[in-house]
């Protein structure tokens, strides 16, 4: 049986063999490999199967690709881009291939069950509440749900019309009412949900995530947030569009980015996938472009501005869970969040066991614990909705 480092060493092999950019060691490493057991053979011909990678790898190839094209902008004299692009373009895209290719094989690996493991993991249901509560200015709870839609009277002579899955503040802006009614949506565990503001604005908020704001927009447009959610703000360069976070505000005209500030996380990140975007917290300020993200340390008050795989931040907006060199200590968070359970870990070490794979998030979390299992590094016991983690002796 092989040992994880040279599991690594192979999938990183079959990635770039698929990718077309491997190296005369890699091809030979892979030709061994497949050469000792019919077994290896078949596992091998099941990545090469034309679609085995799917739309996964279709949408991780165009976002890594387009990362890279504004990465490259920013450092490229434009006079000499389309020579640039001659040459890279060919290059790119293998790269980003290969880079899809490698955590979607990563995954599949990990899954194939062992001689000793042919037990079929019992799916056990988790009841997660499909639901998001609006809070209307008068105070009351409106509960929110995917089915059926209706139309919301609030004051003011303002409409709010749900459609089955969002709320629409944009038809309804013709009132002439000067006091400011603020309405706040919660969602809830395993619930997304979009909403589009007075301006045109889109807001799609992941599980546990709280957004308040005014029904129409009296001059600047600001608005609160707690949680996480992908933004594409209408443009109005006359009035800049604030998000305010516990310590930290984002400033845009309009763009489209991801903000993931939850209470009970030490850090908030913003991460900028079009336009322009500037963060601030305090006397300290950052600026960025797409591809770029910056991290507010809570604790400090301190900004941290860094160059990101920006689809590592937006998989949930598409419906994934996507990690790579994550501790399990974080993506336990991002699937409490989405399953509606609790991750209890029984030592530290587990916490810090580092993760990478590409998951749909609305499968039940029976075959995602399933997957942890079999990474044969940590130990995973699912009971009463709490989910026990040790490491892996």
């Amino acid at each position: 049986m092989e040992t994880e480092e040279q599991k690594r060493k192979i999938i990183k092999a079959i990635a770039a063999h698929l990718a077309n950019v491997s190296t005369e060691e890699e091809d030979l490493l892979l030709k061994e490999w497949r050469a000792e057991s019919e077994e290896n053979e078949a596992l091998f011909q099941r990545f090469a199967e034309e679609g085995f990678v799917g739309q996964k790898l279709e949408r991780m190839a165009e976002v890594d690709v387009k990362s890279a094209w504004y990465l490259m902008e920013k450092r490229v004299d434009r006079k000499r881009m389309e020579e640039r692009r001659r040459r890279l373009r060919v290059y790119m895209n293998y790269a980003a291939v290969a880079a899809g290719i490698l955590l979607v094989i990563t995954l599949a690996y990990v899954l194939q069950p062992s001689e000793q493991k042919k037990e079929v993991i019992a799916q056990q249901e988790i009841n997660v509440s499909k639901e998001a509560h609006l809070v209307l200015g008068n105070g009351r709870i409106v509960k929110i749900d995917e089915a059926g839609n209706q139309a919301i009277d609030e004051s003011g002579g303002v409409t709010i019309y749900k459609e089955s899955n969002h709320l629409d503040y944009s038809r309804s802006n013709e009132g002439k009412d000067s006091v400011v009614v603020y309405n706040e949506m919660h969602t809830l565990n395993g619930m997304e949900y979009m909403m589009i503001l007075a301006d045109g604005t889109r807001v799609f908020l992941n599980a546990e995530s709280k957004l308040r704001y005014p029904v129409r927009f009296h001059g600047e447009r600001v608005v609160e947030f707690e949680g996480e959610g992908y933004f594409c703000v209408a443009k109005d360069s006359l009035h800049p569009f604030i998000v305010k976070t516990k310590g930290m505000d984002v400033r845009v005209l309009g763009t489209e980015f991801n903000l993931r500030a939850y209470d009970d996380e030490n850090s908030f990140e913003t991460t900028l996938v079009k336009g322009r975007v500037a963060v601030k917290s305090g006397e300290h300020e950052h600026e960025i472009v797409p591809g770029e993200q910056v991290v507010y340390e809570r604790a400090s008050g301190l900004l941290n501005m860094r160059e990101v795989d920006v689809s590592l931040y937006t998989a949930w907006h598409y419906s994934e869970i996507k990690f790579k060199d994550t501790s399990m200590e974080r993506v336990a968070r991002n699937l409490a969040r989405w399953y509606g359970v609790k991750f209890e870990f029984l030592d530290e070490e587990s916490k810090r066991v580092e993760l990478g794979g590409c998951i749909n998030r609305y499968e039940n979390i029976a075959p995602i614990l399933d997957m942890l299992r079999r990474t044969e590094l940590v130990n995973v016991v699912l009971e009463n909705n709490t989910v026990y983690v040790s490491i892996k002796k």
